[in-house]
């Protein structure tokens, strides 16, 4: 029997040949976030707006305070439950590039086969599941060449786009 704090869910389960099968999710909401980020409600709702708008949101803060953890657990009270297969987390670092990040040709012996990065798998997984809201997180944003990594999908990001 389902308990009520418990979503049931079909995916596909390669290991067991595509068969579907049953994954469960625990229920999160406003209320899970609040217990777990030491943010106050109106900040909340100021977050959860932006982000439901913008598409976007910049968390600054010094090392160690749980950005990522709250952006994380932001992302899973949007959702509605704490699926991580819908929620991505990339860190970026000095020699991150738009190869790495997106797509690009890597040396495979003596030739070059297209790798796909996290971003492009993650966007075919989303582009999928169109019903349900996917997140993708990006950690250590400023230690990265925005230029370099983005390239021109740097604009394409902006909801507008």
């Amino acid at each position: 029997m389902q308990t009520p704090a418990i979503d049931r869910q079909k995916m596909e389960c390669p290991d067991l040949g595509g068969e579907p099968r049953i994954t469960f999710y625990s229920r999160y909401s406003e209320v899970d976030f609040l217990n777990e980020v030491y943010i106050d409600k109106k900040l909340y709702v100021k977050l959860r707006g932006l982000l439901t708008r913008k598409k976007n949101v910049i968390l600054q803060g010094v090392p160690g305070v749980g950005k990522t953890f709250a952006a994380q657990r932001l992302a899973f009270s949007i959702m509605g439950e704490k699926d991580t297969s819908r929620v991505q987390v990339v860190q970026f670092h000095q020699s991150y590039s738009y190869e790495d990040f997106v797509m690009g040709f890597r040396p495979d012996g003596n030739s070059f086969h297209l790798a796909e990065g996290p971003f492009y798998k993650f966007y075919k997984t989303a582009e999928k599941d169109d019903d349900r809201p996917y997140f993708f997180i990006i950690d250590e944003i400023n230690r990265g060449s925005l230029s370099k990594i983005f390239g021109e999908l740097l604009m394409l990001i902006e909801s507008d786009k």
